[in-house]
């Protein structure tokens, strides 16, 4: 047994003695789980396929001798299909022909797994803690992530760019890199890695603590063999069966000596399953594996799958399974090195599609039965379909339903969301020292932010959104018509205002700068905004002329005073600020009395016919007069005011 020989290394090279001489002796018959047919035909495609690309010629050093020599590599390829509810290895491609020049096996060479790495660790062990369902919003924006043991983690998207607040089916679908780590942080404390371990991939402890691996950022990466291997536990339900390739084996006398046993491990629960194959039929209907529909044979089979592509585009995978089996392959270099070639009529993605297609194809011709299965995927019960509001994933409130972002999913019974969605608030808020609140029944409508929708602060801080730096960042980009309506608060979010039950204080430093006043606020906390205030000369009445949230109100250049008043959260206002004369008002004139025709009084005396004339040129002069003086008080008054101080698949 293997007990026997470990440790015993004298038994162990006898057993191997032994061993290798009954093989060559005994007329043993091993038989191969592989069907010949279909592994001819793959081996046939692979060797004259037409689509891996552009051959790569580069030049290498000897470490030893130093001399240099050029080497050209051709795009390589491997593939494994293997049977979901036994781990059968039905046929392989382990490159583009075995010859003394090129005998690796592809099939079994560690490599980044990019993207394809996704669903097995980021979203089906996320669903399964109940901490996202495949209609989960998750914020596409620039952002840092904060890991266990790491400062700080930020990346970007394959292809650059971000798209605002998506659900998780669609950020698989599309393959974006910030809601996968997002998904895997948030689940982070429940160690998915234990997952992958599950479904026969080992990691090192390292590895389990990486935040790259989210997006395939492993030390070595995995073979075709595993990763095949890994997403047939999709295809069978949720459970793994590990692969395998010796069926039996027995002796020339017919006697079995060694059979192969299929012991499944529960990975996933059959809800979890259905929800993540789910999510991946729309990778292949319309996110990035679409160009592969229009390559398939046999169009109603029921394939899910996921693509990936690696760092700096080294490796391209595609792998898929449907309710019998599961087909993976790849293709890159040997020596790692870019794929992407933008003069190929291909991109190379789809030339890793167009070769799977075509093993697929062929082998559906061979096995039908087997390979094109005509039954789908059966929804399990405890999956529902409900409806959820797009911007919270809670249930819908009024205001979700007026924004027009109900949305409908498929989610785990045990995880249907239980609240109602308080994402959205109408636009009664009012910034109250850089925080944004909501407005209080006493709070004056006219310093009210926002026209209709908003973004209610308090939901902002509890998802950690406050924090990103340009909040417009969460419109996705599509159904902009709508999200767009929905007004974004200024300042950082905030909760409550306590009402101290003071008037603010005054406005400060209250001056003309150009066609605007401008002035200081107040030390009170709770200013919601101001009111300005005009007279027409000093010592006049003021009227109120307009109101603002800012500092700053434009005046232009008409002659007059002006004041301003500060206006707390609680409807409570402010003295008045000092006065500020703008150019040379007038003294408010008043009103004379209409003239009396003589005819018809006869007790005014002729000599006072001519006094209007006289005191005219005597208020002429008293203009110019108060005028003088009124332009001294400005210059006293704006001399007492001071001046103002001065951010892969």
């Amino acid at each position: 047994t293997a007990e026997d020989i470990s440790g015993n290394e004298e038994l162990d090279e006898e057993y191997e003695l032994l061993a290798e001489r009954a093989m060559r002796l005994n007329g043993y018959e091993i038989h191969s789980t592989i069907d010949k047919e279909i592994y001819d035909v793959f081996q046939e495609i692979a060797k004259n396929y037409e689509h891996y690309g552009k051959d790569r010629t580069f030049t290498v050093t000897n470490e030893e001798t130093g001399e240099s020599q050029e080497v050209t590599e051709k795009v390589q390829a491997g593939g494994m299909l293997i049977e979901n509810s036994t781990g059968r290895i039905i046929s392989f491609v382990g490159g583009r022909g075995y010859s003394n020049e090129n005998q690796i096996n592809y099939a079994y060479r560690q490599r980044s797994p990019g993207s394809t790495i996704k669903p097995l660790l980021d979203y089906a062990p996320a669903m399964e803690a109940g901490v996202v369902q495949p209609g989960t919003p998750i914020a596409d924006v620039d952002r840092t992530f904060k890991f266990p043991g790491y400062n700080s983690y930020s990346l970007g998207n394959y292809g650059g760019g971000y798209h605002g607040l998506v659900s998780a089916r669609y950020a698989l679908a599309q393959s974006y890199n910030i809601p996968a780590v997002d998904t895997y942080l948030r689940n982070y404390a429940n160690d998915p890695t234990q997952y992958l371990e599950k479904m026969g991939i080992s990691l090192s402890e390292g590895e389990k603590s990486y935040p790259s691996m989210a997006i395939g950022g492993m030390d070595y990466g995995v073979t075709v063999e595993q990763n095949t291997n890994a997403y047939t536990t999709f295809g069978n339900n949720g459970k793994f069966a590990e692969e395998y390739m010796i069926e039996k084996i027995t002796t020339n006398d017919g006697e079995t000596i060694y059979e192969h046993k299929v012991e499944p491990v529960d990975v996933f629960t059959p809800q979890t399953n259905y929800l993540t194959l789910d999510m991946m039929r729309d990778v292949i209907s319309g996110g990035t594996a679409r160009y592969l529909q229009s390559q398939l044979k046999y169009g109603n089979v029921d394939w899910a799958g996921k693509s990936g592509t690696s760092q700096r585009y080294h490796d391209a995978w595609f792998v898929a399974t449907n309710p019998n089996v599961t087909l993976g392959t790849w293709i890159g270099y040997k020596t790692p090195s870019s794929i992407d070639d933008k003069s190929y009529p291909l991109s190379y993605s789809q030339r890793n599609q167009n070769l799977w297609a075509r093993l697929i194809n062929a082998a559906s011709d061979i096995r039908p039965d087997l390979v094109a299965p005509s039954e789908r995927f059966e929804r399990p019960d405890g999956v529902v379909e409900k409806s959820y509001c797009a911007v919270s994933g809670m249930l819908p409130s009024e205001l979700c339903e007026k924004a027009g972002l109900v949305k409908t999913d498929l989610f785990n019974a045990k995880y249907v969301p239980t609240k109602k969605d308080d994402s959205l608030i109408t636009g009664n808020q009012v910034i109250v020292d850089g925080k944004s609140v909501i407005a209080g029944s006493d709070t004056p409508a006219e310093f009210t932010e926002g026209d209709g929708l908003t973004f209610n602060p308090a939901w902002l801080e509890r998802m950690g959104y406050e924090n990103i730096g340009d909040l417009t960042q969460l419109y996705p980009r599509s159904e902009t018509d709508k999200w767009k309506k929905i007004g974004i608060p200024k300042g950082k979010a905030g909760s409550s205002i306590s009402d101290d039950g003071k008037a603010p204080g005054k406005p400060t430093s209250l001056k003309k700068s150009g066609s605007h006043l401008t002035w200081k606020k107040p030390g009170s906390k709770d200013v919601v905004g101001y009111r300005i205030f005009r007279s027409n000369s000093p010592g006049s009445d003021f009227k109120l002329i307009g109101s603002t949230t800012s500092t700053d109100f434009g005046i232009g250049d008409e002659n007059a005073v002006y004041m301003v008043k500060a206006v707390d959260y609680f409807g409570m206002e402010s003295k008045a600020s000092s006065e500020v004369i703008v150019g040379q008002p007038k003294k408010d004139e008043k009103e004379t009395p209409d003239k009396k025709d003589k005819k018809d009084d006869k007790s005014e005396k002729p000599d006072e016919q001519d006094k209007p004339e006289e005191n005219q040129d005597d208020d002429n002069q008293s203009d110019e007069e108060s005028s003088d003086d009124e332009n001294r008080d400005q210059e006293d008054t704006e001399s007492e005011s001071g001046q103002d101080e001065g951010d892969e698949e």
